[in-house]
Formats: structure tokens, C-alpha cells, sequence
């Protein structure tokens, strides 16, 4: 199973670029990414023939098993969409094991671009980690293109097509009724299920076959010792990962009960009134499994966990001029989530019109923060110094004559030849644009840009902790 992964997962990995794909077959071939859906970081995989895709919530210790993150939601993600459990073995020991790569072409990236969009507007399920609902949205209810397809499709319809076409039939053998967070679980015949019931009508293609012969030589194993194989595979990779998911929890609670003496509190409870920092009782900024903690209690629980020196100082304040030769203040933040840092610098600002430039870099934790805070004062001169706007040069008195431009606060603006700017929601939970510190609705925004009329755009989207492009 070739799993693609795409540049801004392989970054925020921090792995090297990868070497050409060898050539396989597109229906054993996805391409991953990493977005945030309703507040919740999620993986998303995408069949790059079909579009058929998973979605599951992903925890800090998941990235480093992503291997076996994306072998299961792949598995889970057909099981939910109605694929019997014959199937989806005879899938699963056809693509075999998976291996990192580079994605698989432009067409197949933009179907599950399109597809990520989707997901902006809608809501997870913060109870579970495989993400039932919204695989199934993106599956059946969501109609759009394929990379090896003309015209619009159901991605399930298309996946049981391209799966006839191989010699797998989607609905062969006998369904089970599966709690979809752990594959094979909640079967009829309880969590570990009948190997020999559950596969009985299940049978490899020839074609299959003659792959195992020619992998595993003259003693080939015989179709149910590879069932129970993976069986025994899929029960210790839950057993590992219930056990390792419960040792994070005890761990945080141990870790949170020693903070709660240090600070003289009483170790088994919160300090003060329900909803506030479960520490310290100041205001909440991050909840780990609904459990809320300040942004300094929650930085110093992170560090513990991953063994490095917490840094007491988490916010102060940067000074930049800009292009006028004004002083601006930033308030600084920092933010450990692993496995970085994200150092975030805010323009202070008092008027309500103007929400403020921000700018933001990603360290290592345990990085020198001057160094840090050195890379995050340049990105801020950067950011404050080459506006991606300017203000309509007419005399005041003409200005009542021009008619497009965004009118902003009694001013009339227009973007430059290039700039840069961040998306975001306004109050009202509509997307917005925020350029030069002002927000942008969609009409405002499209009205910066009424003075280039004929010409062509190009777009780029970008993590915030990037660099600033060039202008």
C-alpha cells in the first residue's frame, strides 16, 4: 500500500523528501494530509484512483506510528462504508504493507484538496478518534470527480467498481456489525471474532495467489493461516495501542496532580470553580480530553511529557517599525505541541476595525528562545514593513468618485502586484481574509483586487509558520 504523503505533513514530520514512486497500481495508492476540522488536527487519506478517503483525529503518539495509523483507517474507513470484512482482508493482503512516498500526481491531490474543503464547515466527533460520520459524508453523500474517471461519482460507488475489476467482490461474505474506532472489534462472535467464520466465503483471486507463491516461495501459507495471521496482527496492534493510549493518560493525570502541589493546591482536585484551568484555576486556552488548562500549565505538562525544559517566560513583547517608521508592539505566545513549539506574535491594537497582523514560527521545544524569539522579530519586521496593500493615492475630495477598491474605515485600498494574507472566520463564523491587519469579507476582499481587472491571479495556500513569500 503506497501511501503519498503531502509536503506539508512530510515538513511538519520532518522528514527528507522522498526519492520517484515505483509504479503500482492507482487503487493500491492514497495520498495523506494533515488539516484541522472543528478545532480537532485530523489525518486524511484519499484513494488516488477512486477518491474514496478515511478521516481519523490524530493524537501526538499517532504521528509516530503513521504506518499503522493509515493501514487501519484505510481498513476501518471501507468496513464503515458497507465493504464486508472478506473484502476489505482481500484488499488489505493484496495492497500489502505500506511505504512512504511522494503523492500520486497533480489530479489526485486536487480531488482530495477538494474534498479537505469540504470538511471546513463541518463538525467532528470529539468523543471518538475515527471519524465515522464525516468518512461517510466524504464517501457516499459527497459527489465529485476522480483522477481516472470523466464526470461526477459517488467515491464508494467507484471504489466497489474498481474493486470488481480486480476480482474482489465489495459485498462478498458474511457482514459483521463493527464499533468502526478498532478494526475487527464488536464482531458477532465478540471483540477478537471467529477467523474461520468470519472468512469463509472469503477466497484470494488467482492472480493473488500466483503474488503469495512468488513472495513466499514453494511453502506458500495457506489462505486461513494468512487470515489468522492478520487477525493476530490487528489484535496486537489494538492491544498496543490501548495500553500505550492509557499510560499517556495516567501519565497526565500524575503529572497534573504534582503540578497542583507545587503550586500548594490540593493534588486530586481543581483549585477553583469548574471550566477554569484544572492547575492553576486562571482561564482555560487548551482542553486535553475536555480537561481545561491555561496556556503556561498546559506548556509545562507538554514538556513533561516529552522529557524537555520548561520555559517559564510564554508570553512578552516584540517592538518592529514599520514601513513609516512607527513603533508597533506584538504580544508574544508560545504554544508546545508536539513535536514543536509555536512561538505567535499578535499586533496590539485597540481599534475594533482592525484586528492586527499576525505572524508565527514553529522550533523545537527545546530551541534557545532568543534564537526563536530573533526569527519571530524579523517575520514581524517582514510582515509590517512591505504591506500587501496600499491606500488610494487620489485627494480626499476625488475619492467619492472611485467606485470599486475596498472602502475600509473612510479609505479606499487596493492590493499590490503580491502580498500575503491569512484566513480566518469572523464573528459570525464566515470565512474571512485578514491582509495588513484589516478583515476582508468575500465582496471586500474581491474589491481589493478591482483594479486588476484582465490580469491573472496565482495562489498559494501556506502553513502560518512558513516564511513570508517575497514581494
Amino acid at each position: 500500500m503506497q501511501i503519498g504523503v503531502t509536503n506539508p505533513l512530510r515538513e511538519f514530520l520532518r522528514w527528507k523528501p522522498f526519492p520517484p514512486n515505483h509504479e503500482e497500481q492507482p487503487l493500491f495508492c492514497w495520498d495523506a494530509h494533515r488539516v484541522k476540522v472543528d478545532g480537532r488536527i485530523m489525518l486524511v487519506v484519499c484513494n488516488a484512483a477512486n477518491r474514496f478517503a478515511g478521516v481519523t483525529a490524530m493524537r501526538a503518539a499517532d504521528w509516530k506510528r503513521l504506518g499503522e495509523v493509515c493501514w487501519e483507517l484505510v481498513a476501518c474507513s471501507l468496513r464503515q462504508c458497507g465493504f464486508s470484512a472478506a473484502a476489505v482482508d482481500q484488499y488489505l493482503i493484496r495492497a500489502g504493507a505500506v511505504e512512504f512516498g511522494r503523492t500520486h500526481g497533480r489530479s489526485a491531490v486536487g480531488c482530495m484538496n477538494r474534498m479537505i474543503d469540504a470538511l471546513a464547515w463541518m463538525q467532528c466527533d470529539h468523543d471518538a478518534q475515527f471519524q465515522a460520520y464525516l468518512t461517510h459524508y466524504l464517501n457516499v453523500d459527497d459527489v465529485g470527480s476522480c483522477a481516472t474517471r470523466k464526470g461526477l461519482g459517488c467515491a464508494a460507488e467507484r471504489m466497489a467498481e474498481d474493486l470488481l475489476e480486480i476480482g474482489i467482490n465489495p459485498h462478498g461474505g458474511t457482514q459483521y456489525a463493527i464499533d468502526y474506532a478498532r478494526l475487527h472489534e464488536g464482531d458477532a462472535d465478540g471483540p477478537e471474532g471467529d477467523a474461520s467464520r468470519r472468512h469463509a466465503d472469503f477466497e484470494l483471486p488467482d492472480d493473488a495467489k500466483e503474488d503469495v507463491k512468488r513472495d513466499t516461495g514453494a511453502n506458500s501459507p495457506s489462505e486461513s493461516e494468512l487470515m489468522r495471521e492478520l487477525d493476530e496482527i490487528i489484535a496486537a496492534l489494538d492491544t498496543e495501542e490501548d495500553q500505550a493510549e492509557l499510560e499517556i493518560i495516567s501519565e497526565i493525570e500524575t503529572i497534573t496532580r504534582a503540578m497542583r502541589a507545587e503550586r500548594g493546591n490540593d493534588p486530586d482536585r481543581p483549585p477553583k470553580a469548574e471550566g477554569l484551568c484544572t492547575v492553576c484555576g486562571a482561564d482555560p486556552r487548551v482542553f486535553l480530553d475536555r480537561v481545561p488548562y491555561c496556556l503556561n500549565c498546559h506548556n509545562e505538562l507538554t514538556e513533561r511529557l516529552m522529557g524537555t525544559q520548561h520555559i517559564t517566560n510564554d508570553s512578552s513583547t516584540l517592538a518592529v517599525f514599520d514601513a513609516g517608521g512607527a513603533l508597533v508592539q506584538f504580544a508574544v505566545e508560545r504554544m508546545v505541541t508536539p513535536p514543536f513549539a509555536r512561538w505567535t506574535a499578535h499586533e496590539l491594537v485597540d481599534d475594533n476595525e482592525y484586528v492586527g497582523v499576525e505572524v508565527c514560527v514553529d522550533a523545537d521545544p527545546d530551541e534557545d528562545q532568543d534564537i526563536t524569539l530573533a526569527r519571530l522579530w524579523e517575520k514581524a519586521q517582514q510582515a509590517i514593513s512591505r504591506p500587501s496593500t496600499h491606500v488610494h493615492a487620489h485627494p480626499a475630495h476625488l475619492s467619492g468618485w472611485v467606485s470599486n477598491g475596498a472602502h475600509m474605515g473612510g479609505e479606499i485600498l487596493f492590493a499590490e502586484d503580491s502580498g500575503w494574507g491569512r484566513i480566518d472566520e469572523d464573528e459570525h463564523g464566515r470565512c474571512s481574509v485578514i491582509v495588513d491587519g484589516r478583515r476582508y469579507g468575500a465582496e471586500e476582499f474581491l474589491g481589493l483586487f478591482s483594479g486588476h481587472v484582465g490580469f491573472d491571479l496565482h495562489w498559494q495556500i501556506h502553513d502560518p509558520s512558513d516564511d513570508l513569500p517575497n514581494h
